[in-house]
């Protein structure tokens, strides 16, 4: 088979060229950014107990960016062509200008494991490292901030974008510490994590509060739910229970990809106009999707490649064994 593409096995349709598997990209991309920003930050500003952890959360970023951006191939169909995005870029495209920012993202967490993490990092290195998990977030929001969705032609979805990839990448750090973390201070690191995180629930709720009023989807049950879900996490976290707070770094996970999943398909269900749908020749056209059950298991898959290859990662490059 010379050319690979998994969109038949997706109810994508005229209307919906963007399903689950973008979501789980989205989400991982996050998770990686996120997760980054937190550790330099955490360095820049010798915070001792979230510092230790800075091996844990380099390779946690890298191996979530590397199944990220597996889920968009997959996604974007005829994997065996990547290669034509180096050799003859399309320097218009907006998504490809994105591949070359995550490909130098790529490197530099390379770099950070190769060069830094032993002699420890300098401040200019974890400034810059901050500045530019960031400034790939906020880029990443703008890809989505065009047709077709209308929902996300506003600032407050550039700001939840963003809030919401910093509280993923917490979680993932309080989860990943909570399970890998062997030594004496565990305790002491998921209080810090909590400390960081919470500020960042805080803003994350602010912002998907606005967003879902925005927008009127309160009157929906997931939009309920996913507020509820923040709100509890919040509680866990200030309760500065270990137990709670991995609790609450789980729920952040799920509710965080839950949420963007929701506006990554809410946004595409929505008709420009009352009966557009039957005014339009095109009979592939349909404002309605629902993963099926190979979109499902291949995401359910990439889910535990990214745990694999983290663990793999952590176990056995020498590097991420924490001193």
């Amino acid at each position: 088979m010379s050319q690979i593409s998994l969109s038949f096995l997706a109810d994508f349709n005229s209307a919906i060229p963007w399903g689950l598997w973008v979501g789980i990209y989205v989400w991982l991309v996050g998770i990686s950014c996120g997760a980054y920003a937190i550790i330099m930050w955490a360095n820049l500003k010798n915070n001792t107990d979230v510092k230790k952890l800075t091996r844990l959360g380099v390779v946690l970023a890298l191996s979530t960016i590397m199944v990220g951006l597996l889920s968009i191939l997959i996604d974007l169909g005829h994997i065996e062509r990547f290669y034509k995005l180096f050799i003859s870029p399309n320097l218009s495209s907006v998504m490809a200008g994105m591949v070359w920012l995550y490909n130098f993202y790529f490197l530099l967490l390379v770099a950070v494991i190769l060069f830094w993490l032993k002699k420890g990092i300098p401040p200019l290195v974890s400034q810059l490292s901050v500045a530019y998990a960031i400034i790939l977030i906020v880029t990443e929001s703008f890809l989505f901030a065009r047709p077709p969705g209308r929902m996300w032609h506003s600032p407050l979805f550039v700001t939840h974008f963003l809030t919401s990839a910093l509280v993923a990448g917490a979680g993932a750090l309080i989860l990943a510490a909570a399970v890998l973390w062997k030594r004496d201070g565990k305790e002491k690191q998921l209080k810090a994590l909590a400390k960081i995180a919470l500020p960042l629930v805080v803003l994350n709720l602010v912002a998907e509060t606005a967003e879902i009023f925005s927008h009127g989807a309160i009157a929906h049950m997931e939009s309920v739910f996913a507020l509820l879900a923040i709100s509890l996490a919040l509680l866990f976290l200030w309760s500065a229970k270990p137990k709670l707070i991995t609790i609450a770094g789980l729920i952040t996970l799920l509710s965080t990809f839950a949420v963007k999943y929701t506006l990554l398909i809410s946004a595409q269900t929505v008709a420009p106009y009352r009966g557009f749908e039957e005014a339009y020749i095109e009979p592939k056209l349909a404002f309605g999707y629902f993963p099926t059950l190979p979109e499902v298991s291949i995401a359910i898959g990439l889910v535990v490649l990214t745990a694999g290859t983290f663990y793999i990662l952590y176990k056995l490059f020498p590097l991420t064994r924490e001193a």
